[in-house]
């Protein structure tokens, strides 16, 4: 029918045109063309069509859908999308087409038609139901007395964590941002308040314990005694700020507890929260993890091996980590190497004691590094260099009791921690004007000494902490009618020391002018013996 009438109008068209004729004015030329020009409107125009989609099980319209309109055997066709009412007009130039349409949320389709005018198109669309396995990427709250946290191993797999400050980003209130591991990572719970250089103290009271061993900062005294503003030191050092995140890996740990609340009272000595870690103990296959960034780049390997029918189990792991600040910058840079090798022993005394050993060598070994380029800066000379080396050995003995006597497990752990660190820093120093320094190491009068307006400073300091901790600790269980008491009792001791030599500098060429401090040896420091 439209073809005919197309025709018709074609026909009709080409009478009007003979009535004029071609002999005529010049003045029907125009006419002339605008005549021809809209048969070729009318020729093209074949029908107007409209598609309305409608959900199979609602009947509700579908907006937003793709809908192709392409004439059978050709490569032409023209796409729209459907309004709010879920129609689109289309005017196909043939009289055979097919309609593809396409939603996220409904199944694809292509319907084939002929049409000879003016019609109208309805298509049912089936609901496509996409559904996903359940991903957990966050922390679990524990069910116990105090508000916990609890981060296993599928959390960790998937956050692909460089250092231990990574997972914190899985806890209630935690952020996700850009690593930064050319500064000091201390945690922050139970903190009211933004942290300042004044008040940093927001992970001095969180305590640390790596398969029960506690992580001691009380003897570590590494930091460059300058002006905050004026040292590179000011965000690297620890002292009275908590523990280092950073100095922690994270593969070979099989769970993390991070309580918020109040924790048992066997971890006395903190005030703002516990992060417990325990490390695999168990048999695993030949692991490997490679990660690179922007701004680092970490390679770990590490297997669980075990013997004598899974009565002796040895875990060895190592990781190491190159991280940049910025990728641009190679001057400025922060390497960790980390090495652990660990053995659980299970011995069976009697019919009714169990005995289990476990043995932790742990190697921890840090490079900060930063570096002005002498090309760039004014004052030529500028360079920060911090290693820190730790050597632990803990040995935990536990003795539980199959029965249901009153003992049910006794607990003897004995930790012991050494570092050698050292802090090396130079800076070119120019003064503006006379600077006199006094010298002199007693109480009295002495002879001070003018500062030269220009010298090559070199402050260095040596700190060997000496952690060591001891436990001792009972799990008893009474019950009486129907009550059960359960009861810990238990004592601990623990020793810290620093045997370095301190701060060591020339006090004729200080680091920066106005700060007035001395050398002193750490060793000559006492002992912490709690």
């Amino acid at each position: 029918m439209i073809a005919t009438y197309g025709s018709m109008t074609y026909f009709c068209a080409l009478i009007i045109i003979r009535g004029i004729g071609t002999s005529g004015p010049p003045a029907m030329k125009p006419i002339r063309i605008v005549i021809l020009g809209l048969l070729a409107i009318a020729e093209t125009a074949v029908a107007r069509v409209e598609v309305r989609l409608r959900d199979a099980q609602t009947r509700r319209p579908i907006a937003d859908a793709a809908v192709y309109v392409g004439c059978d055997g050709t490569q032409s066709g023209q796409g729209a999308i459907t309004m709010e009412s879920g129609t689109v007009i289309i005017r196909p130039h043939c009289n055979t087409f097919s309609i593809s349409v396409s939603h996220l949320n409904y199944q694809a389709q292509t319907v084939h038609c002929t049409a000879a005018g003016d019609t109208t198109i309805s298509i049912m669309m089936q609901p496509s139901v996409r559904t996903i396995d359940e991903v957990v990427v966050t922390a679990t709250e524990s069910h116990g007395v105090s508000t916990a946290s609890e981060i296993n191993r599928d959390a960790m797999a998937h956050l692909q964590p460089s250092s231990f400050s990574d997972l914190t980003s899985l806890i209630p209130g935690g952020v996700t941002k850009t690593p930064n591991l050319t500064s000091a990572n201390t945690i922050q719970l139970r903190e009211a308040g933004n942290t300042s250089a004044d008040y940093a103290t927001s992970s001095l009271g969180t305590l640390f314990t790596i398969d029960g061993a506690p992580i001691s900062t009380d003897a570590n005294l590494q930091y460059v005694e300058t002006a905050a503003s004026a040292s590179q030191d000011a965000s690297r050092t620890t002292t009275n700020k908590g523990v280092d995140m950073r100095n922690i890996s994270t593969d070979e740990i099989e769970k993390v507890e991070i309580v918020r609340g109040i924790p048992s009272v066997e971890y006395g000595d903190l005030t703002s929260g516990l992060v417990r870690i325990e490390r695999t103990a168990r048999a695993t296959p030949l692991r490997a993890r490679f990660k690179t960034d922007g701004f680092g780049k970490m390679i770990y390997v590490g297997k669980g091996i075990s013997m004598n029918q899974s009565r002796t189990v040895v875990n060895l792991g190592v990781d190491y980590l190159n991280a940049k600040a910025d990728p641009r910058n190679n001057l400025e840079n922060y390497q960790r190497i980390t090495g652990s090798a660990r053995l659980n022993q299970r011995y069976d005394i009697g019919s009714i004691w169990t005995l289990k050993w476990q043995s932790n060598l742990d190697y921890t070994g840090s490079i900060d590094n930063d570096k002005q380029d002498p090309d760039l800066n004014y004052m030529r000379e500028d360079s920060y260099r911090s290693q820190y080396h730790s050597f632990g050995w803990a040995n935990t003995l536990t003795l539980r009791s199959d029965t249901s006597g009153i003992l049910r497990s006794l607990t003897l752990l004995h930790n012991l921690n050494y570092q050698a660190n050292n802090i090396r820093q130079t800076r070119y120093v120019a003064l503006d004007r006379d600077r006199a320094m006094p010298t002199g190491m007693t109480t009295g009068e002495h002879d001070g000494q003018y500062l030269p307006y220009t010298y090559v400073a070199t402050h260095e300091v040596d700190g060997k902490p000496l952690n060591s901790y001891l436990k001792l600790k009972a799990d008893l269980l009474i019950r009486t009618g129907q009550l059960t008491q359960k009861i810990i009792a238990g004592a601990e001791w623990t020793y810290n020391k620093n045997f370095g030599r301190g701060q060591v500098f020339d006090l004729t060429r200080p680091l920066t002018v106005g700060t007035i401090v001395r050398p002193r040896d750490y060793w000559s420091i006492p002992a912490t013996n709690r």
